[in-house]
């Protein structure tokens, strides 16, 4: 009962029954003119499901968040949560996920698009308040 779908990395094939699965430990960014954030799914059977950065080009400061799963869902290609107060509904799309997110004020659609570790760490750099080592554990 498995459903066979090219990965997000080359040629590799994704056989898994959940969206963490497929995803886990891989980056996703979205940016504006002076802001970038980037989400990592991770498939953590202690309940952590996505560690978020953000930061603005010219800050020192780096801000991280994580997210356990509570009231989560999930299939082979969307996971919904309660997100900050509202309801998320991810959504993978090869190399992009959409998001929508919804609480009592607003709806917002994001897209986020793949990225990389590597490309993660360089935009942190030598900003103070972000830690990315549960990611590169394996």
């Amino acid at each position: 009962a498995y459903a066979i779908r090219l990965s997000l990395v080359g040629s590799e094939m994704c056989i898994r029954d959940r969206f963490l699965e497929c995803l886990d430990r891989t980056v996703w960014k979205i940016t504006t003119g002076t802001f970038s954030q980037y989400n990592v799914f991770i498939d953590d059977p202690e309940g952590l499901y996505m560690l978020q950065y953000e930061m603005y080009n010219n800050s020192p400061i780096c801000r991280e968040f994580s997210f356990n799963k509570k009231e989560f869902k999930q299939n082979k290609l969307e996971m919904s949560t309660k997100l900050l107060g509202g309801d998320a509904r991810f959504i993978w799309n090869q190399n992009e996920i959409y998001c929508t997110y919804k609480n009592n004020l607003r709806t917002e659609n994001i897209t986020f698009y793949r990225s990389s570790i590597k490309e993660l760490e360089e935009s942190i750099g030598n900003r103070t308040g972000c830690n990315i080592n549960i990611i590169l554990k394996t």
